[in-house]
């Protein structure tokens, strides 16, 4: 079947091929120092629903700039977060 082998096909060059969302649980500075990787996060930011866990309200800005639909945070952190403006 055509459908079947060409979503196969999709699937097998890009993993992520027919995902609804991600979460990355990598770190800013993990991202950073790796410039194919974070390449390949804003890549899939742009086709997909990619939420990034932070624990820095600091690093905001960050994942805004590479195109994260949004956070995943601590609870013990959620009111340091809300007095950042982002």
């Amino acid at each position: 079947n055509f459908s079947d082998s060409y979503h196969k096909r999709n699937k097998e060059i890009f993993p992520f091929y027919d995902v609804d969302g991600l979460v990355v649980f990598d770190g800013k500075n993990r991202v950073e120092r790796d410039f194919k990787y974070g390449s390949f996060l804003k890549n899939l930011c742009i086709k997909h629903e990619v939420y990034a866990y932070e624990r820095d309200p600091k690093n905001i800005n960050y994942w805004k700039n590479l195109g994260v639909t949004g956070l995943l945070v601590d609870i013990s952190k959620i009111k340091e977060f809300k007095k950042n403006e982002f």
